[in-house]
């Protein structure tokens, strides 16, 4: 995964949802430019279209185990705390846990449903096309 710039304060949690917002806020207008020089054809299209799509769903099963992780991390503080009669410093770790579970269920949610995950990269996609149908007009002007 590339390197995400966030507060040294954030927790893994602010940095998954970053770098997911991240790629669903990309603007591709210029390699749908490019793509479109390069190979104009509408089948080129639709196979990178479907490659941005798998980068979100290869980000998304990047990120499933580490969270996954981290919840169980947070059960055995919680467990450790309120069996020690600790139960309100377990307390920030019970509502930590509920978020990353959240978390967890959105990102496993958007896996299982193409339509989801399309509409969550609705304007990546619709950059990308904007531009490739501009660079095939520029290509179509050439002749």
């Amino acid at each position: 995964m590339e390197n995400i710039e966030l507060n040294p304060n954030s927790d893994f949690l602010e940095i998954v949802q970053k770098d997911v917002y991240d790629y669903c806020s990309l603007s591709l207008e210029d390699k749908g430019n490019d793509d479109a020089a390069n190979n104009p054809d509408l089948p080129n299209r639709d196979l990178n279209k479907n490659l941005i799509i798998a980068g979100l769903k290869n980000k998304i099963q990047y990120y499933l185990p580490l969270l996954q992780n981290k919840i169980i991390q947070y059960e055995q503080f919680i467990k450790m705390y309120t069996d020690n009669g600790m139960v309100k410093t377990a307390a920030p770790f019970e509502t930590k846990r509920e978020n990353y579970k959240n978390e967890l269920g959105a990102l496993k949610k958007l896996l299982e449903d193409d339509t989801a995950i399309e509409e969550k990269l609705h304007w990546t996609l619709l950059s990308y096309e904007i531009g490739f149908n501009n660079g095939m007009q520029k290509y179509l002007l050439k002749f």
